[in-house]
């Protein structure tokens, strides 16, 4: 009984999505907007409401992106299924579907860095300093554990943070076009190799041919998309096929995976104010950077992980005990300067001088990125 209310209750929350791609996008931007409003207002609970609120936004677009995900893959299997089973390239295409064990580890993976913050201050509320510690131990390690499998045994190369990519608004149109499309041309056999449409040589005009139109329920009066085109809309939202990573290249991606929890041993042993950890941290980020060699080698998705890592080691200019000693100064006048200098500037300025300290308790530490 209960399985039939939730496989209801699910089969409706789809149908939502799919009907209002735009509205649940606003949905999740809107949840965000609450968390910066509400955080370092000065409340003891503000940050647990504001990481609240942050977390829930990226937890509800990974699930909606799940969703999206599972149904184009679940009309890509039904229409597999149903050619001819001697058929290479189907099953290659059915193998693709069913590759579950990574997905759910990059999901795992993905859950647990959208969720971490908020499971250290909440930690940190119930079970004070000791028991906080324990909680982010066991989070960095089990972070460190499923990065190692995935890029040790599934090879998956050079993971993106987070694992699992957020889809935009474009996207996800993108990926129910192609449902439809795959949809209307569900009773056609062969419609790789039926021409879907021409172009009009003198105006451009996109005709679609008469073997090519659904029947007139199914019309939507859009410009006809072809399979091929379609398949090249899946590829443009998935996950390119992952680098096959050298030997020095695999001791790079694990001295990044193995860092947080590095660190935050170093600086449970040292002080979360000793300048070792913070050498350490830095130290394996910089020669992670560097071992990886040359980027030009690695796929359009890899090499924007290896530019975001790069513009990560900026973090270290909040990261105790840089920040008390060396930053914290220039940060504040240099915002004090601007605040005065331009015109309403001060609307912003003083909001980040007033959240500063919040956020680097909060967020910038080296353990959690």
């Amino acid at each position: 009984m209960a399985s039939e209310v939730l496989s209801e209750l699910y089969d409706k929350y789809k149908a939502i999505i799919k009907g209002n791609v735009e509205l649940v996008g606003e949905v999740e931007v809107a949840l965000k907007w609450i968390s910066y409003f509400i955080a370092g207002r000065g409340k003891e609970t503000s940050s647990v409401v504001a990481e609240l609120a942050y977390s829930a936004s990226n937890v509800l677009s990974l699930l909606n992106d799940a969703i999206i995900r599972r149904t184009a893959r679940e009309m890509k299997l039904k229409n597999a299924s149903e050619k001819s089973d001697g058929d290479k390239n189907v099953r290659n295409e059915l193998s693709d579907v069913r590759l579950a064990d990574v997905d759910c580890l990059r999901l795992v993976l993905t859950l647990i860095e959208y969720l971490e913050v908020f499971i250290e201050i909440t930690s940190s509320r119930l079970f004070e300093t000791r028991g906080k510690w324990f909680v982010v131990a066991i989070v960095q390690f089990l972070k460190a554990v499923i990065r190692s499998v995935l890029f040790l045994k599934y090879e998956s190369g050079i993971l993106h943070s987070p694992p699992v990519s957020p889809l935009t608004v474009l996207e996800r149109k993108r990926m129910f076009e192609e449902l439809r499309v795959q949809s209307n041309n569900h009773h056609e056999n062969n419609t790789s190799n039926v021409q879907m449409s021409f172009v009009l040589k003198r105006s451009g005009r996109v005709i679609r041919t008469i073997s090519s139109a659904p029947s007139v329920f199914g019309r939507t009066w859009k410009v006809p998309v072809s399979t091929s085109d379609a398949s090249q809309l899946r590829h443009g939202v998935r996950n390119e096929t992952p680098t096959e990573l050298q030997r020095i290249q695999m001791v790079a991606e694990a001295l990044h995976a193995l860092r947080p929890f590095l660190h935050l041993i170093a600086m449970l042993w040292f002080g979360s104010k000793s300048w070792t950890q913070w050498f350490l941290a830095l130290g394996m980020d910089v020669t992670s950077l560097r071992l990886m060699g040359d980027w030009t080698l690695l796929n359009a998705k890899e090499q924007g992980a290896m530019r975001l890592r790069t513009i990560a080691l900026l973090y270290y200019l909040l990261r105790s005990p840089f920040y008390e000693t060396l930053s914290k100064e220039t940060i504040e006048r240099l915002l004090g300067e601007i605040s005065s200098a331009v015109p309403l500037s001060r609307y912003i300025c003083k909001p980040v001088l007033d959240y500063l300290p919040a956020w680097q308790k909060v967020y910038f530490y080296s353990w959690g990125s």
